[in-house]
Formats: structure tokens, C-alpha cells, sequence
């Protein structure tokens, strides 16, 4: 489930999600601001995810571990005044760390900075 809550300039996230093994449920959340203005052209995102998930990946244990993620990004817009088919382009720099676990659109399940 995804709630979006928008309060003056700032966009917030939050969604709860769980994950399942044979006999077992287990919970992740995340919070976020998303499409924040810095200035006309610098915007940044900012997310923070903490979840629970089974010990070792194992299928058929109840015992769990709990990790997190903050992940950032910010994006420096270009505008194209002079091509019609393009209002404009982005340059997007984005870091995260996140703990040991599984992150939907991460590869990584080891902890790792990049």
C-alpha cells in the first residue's frame, strides 16, 4: 500500500510491503520526499527503507533479520529551448547504502554504498 501525501512544496511517500517465505510474513516499510525543488533547475529525491525479512534468505525459517536503505538523488535540469520535440534534459546523480537484504530494483543483496 502507497499513501502520498503533499504538503505545500513537498511530496511524501510512505508504502508498507511484505515478503513471504513457506510459513511466514514479513514486513518493510518506506518514507520518501520525492520531486523536492531546490532551486529552478536542482530537484532531490530522498528515501529511507527499513524492512524485516527471513534469516539467511532460508524458505522455511520463522527467525528474521532487519536492515534499511537511504537512497538520494538529485537531478540538475537542462532546457532545450531550440528543439521542438524536446522541452528539456536532466543530469541525475543518485547514491544509496543499504544493510544485507533484498531492495525491489537493487541487485545487491550483500550491504553495499553506490
Amino acid at each position: 500500500m502507497i499513501i502520498w501525501i503533499k504538503h505545500k512544496d513537498i511530496n511524501i511517500d510512505f508504502y508498507t510491503r511484505e515478503f513471504e517465505n513457506k510459513n511466514n510474513w514479513f514486513t518493510a516499510f518506506r518514507i520518501g520526499i520525492n520531486e523536492y525543488y531546490l532551486s529552478n533547475r536542482l530537484v532531490a529525491n530522498l528515501h529511507g527503507h527499513i524492512w524485516q525479512q527471513p534469516k539467511d534468505f532460508d524458505f522455511n525459517t520463522s527467525d528474521s533479520f532487519c536492515g534499511g536503505a537511504v537512497d538520494t538523488e538529485l537531478k540538475y535540469y537542462f532546457e532545450t529551448k531550440n528543439i521542438a520535440l524536446i522541452d528539456g534534459f536532466s543530469f541525475d546523480l543518485g547514491f544509496i547504502y543499504k544493510t544485507k537484504g533484498f531492495l525491489p530494483e537493487e541487485v545487491n543483496l550483500k550491504e553495499y554504498f553506490g
